[in-house]
């Protein structure tokens, strides 16, 4: 039975003052390359959108599909 859910191995090529950057980088995280190339991609294949800001405020802004109370907000920060 084949595992779609295993780690790839792949090869790349790398310029070499990218590659010195990136251990440079995971030597600072204390992480893998492996785990910065993975995060390098994601970033870049799953950006973030941008937050919506309030105009007013200039806060962001979260949609949880309902208005949200001063009260439940409290509730929520007194937990």
């Amino acid at each position: 039975m084949m595992r779609y859910d295993a780690p790839m191995r792949t090869t790349v090529d790398i310029d070499p003052d990218l590659h010195a950057e990136a251990l440079t980088e995971a030597a600072r995280e204390r992480i893998s390359m492996s785990v910065l190339v993975n995060e390098a991609l994601r970033r870049i294949l799953r950006p973030v959108p941008p937050v919506e800001r309030d105009p007013d405020t200039g806060l962001g802004v979260i949609s949880i599909g309902r208005p949200v109370s001063a009260d439940e907000v409290a509730d929520v920060i007194d937990d």
